[in-house]
């Protein structure tokens, strides 16, 4: 059974009624079927041991910024100064070749800036670079360490994580740019909904 959580992100820029700051939130539990047929989501679709993320400062941060990181990374494009083999899924990537997107690997957690300097600047061989969903949402939210999917959902209510609703609450539930959606080990970013504004 799937628990219910939400990340407690806060974030500046928004204007809610009492005018404090609104927060970042994980929801638990929709399919991702449903996920990919009403929203328009930002997925890492393509993370290494050297440049690894280890976290950065606690600070406010505007939901613009949060997916602009996550673009970034989904986003840009880079060439590899050798070739090397990368993990898992042992795909081989070609020197002075361009590519778009980090790529996926579940052994480190990288930003846009590490990711693109380890491949600028590989020996070649096998390698581990890269980020997958969780860091990547990790990574966008500017958190001050790593938190596994299991890290959040164990510290709901506390510095930075709250719950939105109960499992299967997904459709009942108004998202904001830049907070998260969890189905069945998976966490997407949410950037809007489809111009119908339906499920």
């Amino acid at each position: 059974m799937v628990e219910q959580s939400a990340v407690n992100r806060r974030v500046a820029g928004s204007s809610p009624a009492s005018g404090a700051e609104s927060q970042v939130s994980l929801v638990l539990g929709a399919a991702v079927k449903i996920i990919s047929k009403s929203f328009v989501v930002l997925m890492l679709v393509c993370v290494s041991h050297a440049y690894s993320w280890q976290g950065d400062p606690w600070a406010s941060i505007t939901r613009d910024a949060i997916t602009a990181g996550a673009s970034q990374m989904i986003d840009s494009s880079w060439t590899p100064l050798n070739t090397f083999t990368n993990y898992p899924g042992a795909r081989t990537y070609y020197a002075g070749q361009t590519y778009k997107g980090e790529l996926y690997s579940n052994t480190n957690h990288q930003n846009w800036l590490e990711f693109q300097s380890a491949v600028s600047n590989t020996p070649g061989g096998t390698t581990y670079y890269g980020d997958y969903c969780t860091g990547l949402v990790n990574i966008s939210w500017r958190l001050p360490k790593f938190y596994s999917i299991p890290s959040i959902i164990s510290n709901l209510g506390g510095s930075y994580f709250y719950a939105l609703g109960e499992a299967g609450d997904g459709p009942f539930v108004s998202l904001k740019q830049g907070d998260a959606f969890y189905t069945s080990g998976h966490i997407f970013l949410f950037n809007r909904y489809k111009a119908d504004g339906q499920w």
